[in-house]
């Protein structure tokens, strides 16, 4: 098993209990060629880099704008806004005899909110994982 896996699975005691096994906290300083109070030698950063690791993050991949933006409007409310903002244009269209020629701009501004929401939203998860 990875030591990260196995750090990341055990509980507080079975980690003290590895450390016992271990031989105690002086025996696993003096594994890890390290003093509690002054820290590694600068010279054996190196080799001890080669030996134990690099313990960076590895970078994840940045999401496109466009992915985010498709799971912004992942929404189920978004969703519903959308259909219901086509629906009242439609209905609205058809039912307004007198007024017709100002009769989408209900539906029109519903659609409005919904796209404003999901570009921020959009935005907002960019900046976010940077």
């Amino acid at each position: 098993m990875d030591i990260v896996t196995a750090v990341q699975t055990r509980t507080f005691s079975e980690e003290v209990e590895e450390i016992e096994k271990l031989g105690g906290v002086s025996k696993m300083l003096e594994m890890m060629q390290t003093n509690p109070k002054t820290g590694v030698n600068e010279d054996s950063l190196e080799s001890r880099s080669h030996f134990f690791g690099s313990n960076e993050k590895a970078n994840r991949p940045l999401k496109s704008i466009f992915v985010l933006l498709m799971e912004a409007l992942d929404d189920f409310t978004l969703k519903i806004l959308i259909v219901a903002s086509f629906v009242s244009i439609i209905v609205e269209m058809i039912v307004a005899v007198d007024h017709r020629e100002t009769a989408w701009i209900e539906g029109f501004a519903i659609l409005c909110a919904v796209i404003i929401s999901s570009f921020i939203t959009t935005l907002n998860n960019y900046q976010k994982q940077e």
